[in-house]
């Protein structure tokens, strides 16, 4: 399990954001424990498809971000949209067809 520390020091690498989705980067992501501190895997299988949906969106919104532009490029293009995308349940042409989408708003340039 990480620290809060260590969690902060690697929060941009490829590794800990699959981790973060996988539920297995020392976080509340992947357990949602009942009263009992039962955990429920189809909840926290849910919970990780959310999250993953809301980065997405985000990651989106911030390319009509000046100051969010470039990190949000590299989101699309470094490995995290593929490790996002799967975790939201998207399927691949679902995926291609957001990546269009993602191009045809101006990043298409950036992504070579």
């Amino acid at each position: 399990m990480l620290t809060l520390t260590e969690m902060i020091e690697e929060k941009n690498s490829l590794a800990y954001f699959e981790r973060s989705l996988s539920g297995s980067a020392g976080s509340v992501v992947g357990q949602i424990p009942d009263r009992s501190g039962h955990v429920a895997p189809q909840a926290s299988k849910e919970l990780r498809r959310r999250l993953a949906e809301a980065i997405l969106l985000q990651s989106i919104a911030d390319l009509w971000d000046p100051s969010l532009k470039e990190e949000s490029i590299g989101f699309f293009t470094d490995g995290r949209f593929a490790a996002c995308a799967e975790a939201a349940g998207m399927s691949y042409p679902q995926q291609l067809k957001l990546l269009g989408i993602v191009a045809g708003a101006g990043a298409g340039r950036f992504m070579k």
